[in-house]
């Protein structure tokens, strides 16, 4: 089953190693063929628990926080959804991380809040991740690093298309992180 949701997280979400990437999406295959919520929260609360409270385990908990609201928002619990988003940038995909991750999860936090109706939220959500990556594009144009610059633009583009689906008129305003 594939879902915008988990086409963004496949797609866009980066890494700082293949172990974490290979155990996401381990888990995102195990939620999107769970039959029921209940059956693939019964495998990721715990998990969360664990990895929130291990040292060695810790770079693992905004992702495991992001695997979490997606379930929720596969069964259409869209306010769990932006509370486990929330978590994941509170939990290291906030401003001061990767501009990726933190792009990634105000996207995901904005398809959330679309859909529970809360359509400026989500179009502030979208405003700030395009900025935060615009800014990233003019630091790889100075340092001269083109194939990321591509990266962030292609995803930039991404976001307008979101943006226009929230909103016909929609345009990018400077809004405080």
């Amino acid at each position: 089953m594939t879902d915008e949701m988990s086409t963004i997280l496949r797609n866009h979400l980066a890494f700082k190693d293949d172990a974490i990437k290979e155990w996401m999406w381990e888990l995102l295959d195990f939620g999107q063929n769970a039959p029921t919520l209940e059956q693939a929260l019964g495998k990721l609360v715990p998990l969360s628990k664990e990895l929130s409270s291990s040292i060695d385990l810790i770079g693992k908990a905004p992702y495991c926080s992001l695997l979490l609201a997606y379930m929720f928002f596969r069964w259409d619990n869209y306010s769990s959804a932006v509370a486990w988003i929330q978590d994941a940038i509170i939990k290291g995909f906030g401003n001061g991380s990767d501009a990726q991750n933190h792009a990634v999860a105000l996207w995901l936090r904005a398809l959330a809040n679309e859909k529970a109706d809360h359509l400026d939220e989500a179009q502030h959500d979208i405003c700030n991740a395009i900025q935060r990556l615009e800014r990233e594009v003019t630091t790889c144009k100075r340092r001269g690093k083109w194939s990321e610059q591509k990266k962030y633009e292609g995803m930039i583009e991404k976001l307008h298309e979101t943006g226009k689906r929230l909103s016909k008129e929609f345009k990018v305003h400077w809004v405080s992180p």
